[in-house]
């Protein structure tokens, strides 16, 4: 309890630290609301951020001792209504203030943003509680003519005090308009390729014959399209993912570099522009890819699809694919093109405790929409690179539209909801990221899909298991069936039909470069002894394919109708051979062969629908020795024992 005697001590206690509290608590009041409510989101916006969070973190302490002090002094005063407003005041302000600290320490999380949201909140209650606790007070000082002195506008607040903080959030106002005059003349310069030296051989834009655009029709920074190492710091997990996923290697991936440089060598520097659309943003955009450039190192290339080509995609141009999206940066947060490790910090903490204009940058709606994908997952080539005329190649985006996931054409297969290209490729996974749901899941960024390649030739065993388990999921079935009517006999012959069918993919299979992937069916009978009296689809001693196997895949042609087997589709001009499932759809495969007459049931019939990313060939040119003994994936298979004369 507090000695009466005390209380004029502890009141002068409080009218030395109001000085300091009420211009820190109007500096607070006001950054926080011009923050919040200012339609813009430029540098003195983040300045005012700042100097509203340091204000917050000394008030804090401040409040600490004056909250003590002013109660033991009003303890014993018995005025109920004041004394429950006061503490009504008290509770929303360190509700206030704790919140406030969460934000200034641990950052903004996408599971907690109602942390934020209460913050906000609470500051409005927090304003009309407290004018109406020392309103409260001023009427009831008049009512009981209690003296307070002229000086003073309430038993603690002086005139001046509030003179003094109009005075502090003048000169704060000052201080954010220097720091940002300062910050307008510290700025690197946004360096600009020129487009002096840049080849336009087509006279069309600087990135044909990609269909990629940016906001202003010119190139912009690598920096600006790049340095996703930049994410890392609070996104290390996502990052890591991107890293060994097939976009993050989509540049430096040694089969698309032996083709990419073929196509220069055939067609000059320009000519790889087509390629660089959807497998080098960054080297494209920034506009490095002309005569004399090497495409074999660097971050540009390093990178691949960075972070920044599918998060600032504005806008999808067309349908059509081969990079049809117009590509515009983000906003810069403050420090953004420093290397100072401490700016870089500032940098970053700025996006932790205020990260409204980077989750608006960075979570675009197109990045959930299937369109985004077709971008580049559509893909056709025209007279400018093959002297031709225009034909279609990837097609995954119009197979998923045209099929049953869509839930936008075919109503044949049964799914209840729609599935996009993201729920498969981008499954939901537990993460402590700050972009995590409220649920703690968060968009795994391995893109999962069938490039078993990449991974094994880097040594990345984990993406290579995530990449194996995503094929084995049940997303095709394979069955052997054979004819009822028909009983095979020792020295007879056996028919059986091997039904494929795609259950759990939203596109054609096999989807991307099917004239060089290589799915296909093994099949193998053998005798009761394990003895095989029958094979095909096997894999020789040199990695290659029976060629009489069946097989899922496109033949690419010449002019001349030859094979273009190196993938340089420059060359290509139409398809002889292409055996693809639609979504939904089986294939099925008849097979019929001789039985010895020597065998001894009852036969073991084993099939398997197997998977190489390259077919031996295509990954002995374009891989060398690093080729040889790529993983083959069995994505499906089946057992059937058949009984010979009716006996098992």
């Amino acid at each position: 309890m507090t000695n009466p005697e005390s209380i004029p001590i502890l009141k002068a206690r409080e009218q030395r630290m109001m000085p300091w509290l009420a211009p820190l608590l109007t500096i607070l009041t006001v950054t926080g609301f011009a923050t919040y409510f200012s339609p813009e989101f430029g540098e003195w916006v983040q300045w005012g951020y700042l100097i509203h969070t340091l204000s917050g973190f000394i008030v804090s302490v401040l409040l600490v001792f004056y909250i003590h002090t002013h109660f033991r002094s009003t303890i014993v005063v018995r005025r109920p209504i004041q004394l429950l407003l006061g503490l009504l005041s008290v509770s929303i302000l360190i509700t206030l203030v704790a919140t406030g600290i969460h934000i200034g320490i641990l950052g903004q999380y996408e599971s907690l943003r109602w942390i934020f949201t209460l913050h906000i909140v609470i500051a409005f209650i927090f304003i009309f509680s407290m004018a109406a606790h020392i309103i409260g007070y001023r009427w009831y000082a008049i009512g009981k003519k209690i003296s307070v002195p002229t000086n003073y506008w309430s038993a603690t607040l002086k005139y001046s005090t509030l003179r003094n903080s109009i005075y502090s959030l003048v000169v704060s106002i000052i201080i954010i308009s220097l720091c940002d005059l300062a910050y307008q003349s510290y700025t690197p310069n946004k360096a600009i390729a020129a487009l002096d030296r840049y080849e336009l051989p087509w006279g069309k834009t600087p990135f044909f014959p990609s269909q990629a655009a940016t906001h202003t029709g010119n190139f912009v920074t690598e920096r600006e399209v790049g340095r996703s190492d930049l994410c890392e710091s609070c996104h290390t997990q996502l990052t890591n993912e991107w890293r060994s996923s097939m976009h993050g290697r989509s540049a430096s991936d040694p089969a698309f570099q032996t083709n990419v440089h073929s196509l220069k060598k055939k067609l000059g520097a320009p000519a790889t522009r087509y390629c660089f659309g959807c497998h080098g943003p960054v080297i494209l955009l920034s506009g490095q890819v002309r005569s004399g450039s090497e495409f074999a190192g660097g971050t540009a290339i390093t990178e691949g699809v960075s972070c920044m080509t599918c998060h600032r995609t504005k806008q999808i141009t067309n349908l059509k694919g081969v990079g049809s999206y117009l590509f515009e940066p983000a906003q810069d947060y403050l420090f953004n093109y420093s290397d100072n490790p401490i700016l870089r910090s500032l940098h970053d903490y700025l996006i932790n405790i205020n990260p409204k204009q980077h989750r608006a940058d960075m979570s675009p709606t197109l990045t959930g929409n299937p369109k985004s994908c077709a971008t580049c997952h559509e893909q056709y080539i025209d007279k400018e690179l093959n002297n031709w005329g225009w034909i279609q190649l990837q097609r995954q985006y119009t197979s998923w539209l045209n099929g049953p996931f869509s839930k936008q054409s075919k109503q044949t297969f049964s799914h209840v909801e729609q599935k996009r290209c993201q729920d498969c490729h981008f499954p939901l996974v537990p993460s402590d990221d700050p972009s995590a749901n409220s649920s703690g899941l968060v968009r795994t960024h391995r893109s999962p899909a069938s490039n078993t390649e990449i991974p094994h030739l880097l040594g990345d065993q984990e993406q290579l298991e995530v990449v194996k388990q995503f094929m084995q999921d049940d997303r095709l079935r394979l069955t052997i069936g054979t004819s009822i009517q028909h009983i095979p006999k020792a020295g007879g012959k056996a028919d059986l039909m091997v039904t494929v069918t795609s259950r759990q993919i939203g596109h054609l299979f096999p989807a991307g470069t099917i004239d060089i992937n290589q799915p296909w069916i093994e099949l193998v009978a053998s005798d009761s002894d394990g003895n095989i009296i029958y094979s095909d689809g096997l894999i020789d001693d040199h990695g290659v394919v029976d060629p009489k196997s069946r097989f899922y895949y496109s033949t690419l042609v010449n002019r001349n109708g030859e094979h273009v087997w190196k993938h340089d589709l420059f060359n290509a001009i139409g398809e002889t051979h292409l055996n693809l499932i639609e979504p939904g759809e089986s294939d099925m495969q008849r097979y019929s062969f001789a039985i010895p007459k020597q065998t001894v049931g009852p036969l073991k019939i084993s099939a398997r629908l197997r998977y190489r990313k390259f077919n031996q060939k295509y990954a002995t040119w374009a891989l060398g020795e690093k080729g040889k003994n790529l993983p083959v994936v069995d994505m499906a298979s089946d057992e059937l024992i058949v009984p010979l004369d009716g006996k098992l």
